[in-house]
């Protein structure tokens, strides 16, 4: 098989017979298919690029044809009868392809064209306009386990541009649960990832930054946070969750988080509309117990939570425990980037209403799960595992990022800025004694 763009009618189009064309093929498994090089990488295994050349003739000889030298593929096209015909249609052409590294043994090959922009998203066309994500922009950091399949997913469905924000290199220990393989090995694993979302969607514009998303960083977090449409936060220590839902709150951008519990016996998923649901800090806040349980998967992150005379094992979960929560986190980022259009998932906004969802992957001894019921059992209403459950949580009014912290603890007696400045200038005798807390009144 030999595989071209269907746009490359166009260089050939009011060529005269005789006219050759240079071309460069990906040769796919020692030979056995050979890709035009705008079609797919020479990135793989078995995969190397060979000279090719296409010749334009007036009729097609029966006889084989002779490859020159230095060519190891030769497509010879023709114009097709038919749609030269008319002269209102640009003239189509068949082709032919004869393959050889020496002139003792060349073989005839099938040619196959690609109108490739009509076919990459052809299957999902009917759920939803793909032109729509085409224009989207999101931002994913933190591109490991969860965030690589993210990306990927999200390419596959026919998003136009991502910002993928980690440090880490790809090793050894990553692979295993990983979308990228051991050919990345090394490799920042924003730039193999980058190159997996190519891959997929070849149309899509791909940016990357190497750096940790802590304070120093957070100028940067926040432009690109301002140039998204949408974020993912699937980093995994809470230090840099904190500072994401700071700036998405205050830029005002949804942001889905995706997490897994010890040992990955199960997970959430967590979307944040600033100002209507509960932000990642209300999360920690109302639910402290599901905050502080997650997986640790890495030493580095071990370390980060060891006390010192208590180490933490190292205990990461399968990957086919972590992809259902990445599936939910695509479904959602999905659904938040058509919002607004015509789409058949539409009755999806309504059984995914919640800000918080929870998923078990099996019931774990030593957790509030391990006790549950197996999941065949019969009659029983309670959680079981394999299943989704949305819990309705309300913001904390008194959240320090997207409530009212400071009137909430000063029963609404806010401080004005002559006051603060006052204050600042140790004028006690300028302030409102109803703003004064004094430590009694503190619980």
């Amino acid at each position: 098989m030999v595989i071209l763009p269907h746009d490359i009618v166009a260089t050939l189009h009011g060529a005269s017979p005789g006219t050759e064309l240079p071309v460069a093929f990906i040769s796919v498994d020692a030979g056995d298919a050979f890709v035009h090089e705008t079609l797919t990488t020479e990135c793989g295994k078995e995969r190397r690029k060979v000279s090719g050349l296409i010749r334009l003739v007036e009729v097609i000889e029966d006889e084989p044809m002779q490859i020159p030298p230095g060519i190891e593929v030769l497509v010879v096209a023709w114009p097709d009868d038919q749609s030269s015909e008319t002269t209102h249609r640009r003239v189509e052409y068949q082709y032919d392809a004869w393959v050889g590294r020496d002139e003792s043994h060349v073989e005839k090959r099938q040619v196959r064209t690609v109108k490739f922009d009509a076919e990459i998203f052809s299957r999902i066309h009917g759920l939803y306009e793909t032109q729509v994500l085409h224009g989207k922009k999101v931002l994913i950091i933190g591109v490991g386990s969860g965030g690589s399949f993210v990306a990927v997913e999200l390419a596959k469905a026919g998003v136009g541009e991502f910002m993928l924000v980690d440090h880490d290199r790809l090793e050894v220990a990553n692979v295993v649960r990983h979308i990228c393989g051991l050919s990345d090995l090394g490799r920042f694993k924003t730039k193999a990832v980058r190159d997996q979302i190519l891959d997929k969607n070849p149309f899509a514009k791909v940016n990357t930054l190497e750096q940790p998303v802590d304070w120093d960083s957070l100028p940067d977090l926040k432009e690109l946070v301002r140039q998204a449409d949408l974020v993912f936060c699937c980093t995994d220590n809470r230090a840099s969750r904190m500072l994401v839902n700071l700036v998405c709150v205050s830029e005002r951008r949804v942001c889905i988080y995706g997490g897994t519990f010890n040992r990955a016996y199960g997970g959430y998923v967590h979307r944040v509309i600033p100002n209507e649901t509960m932000c990642y800090q209300c999360f920690i806040d109302l639910l402290p117990d599901k905050a502080d349980d997650y997986e640790v998967a890495s030493q580095e992150q071990a370390n980060r939570v060891a006390y010192d005379d208590r180490p933490v094992p190292v205990e990461p979960g399968l990957s086919n425990d972590i992809a259902p929560i990445s599936v939910m986190c695509v479904k959602f980022g999905i659904l938040e980037l058509l919002r607004g259009t015509e789409t058949t998932l539409a009755t999806l906004y309504q059984d995914l209403s919640n800000a918080w969802y929870m998923w078990l992957n099996r019931r774990e001894t030593g957790t509030e799960h391990g006790g549950l019921n197996p999941l065949d059992t019969d009659g029983s209403e309670d959680l079981r595992i394999m299943a989704w459950y949305g819990i309705a949580n309300d913001r904390d009014p008194g959240c320090p990022v997207c409530g009212d912290f400071v009137d909430l603890h000063l029963g609404g007696n806010r401080p004005s800025k002559t006051e603060i400045d006052a204050f600042a200038a140790n004028d006690l005798s300028a302030l409102n004694p109803a703003t004064i807390v004094s430590a009694d009144d503190v619980d």
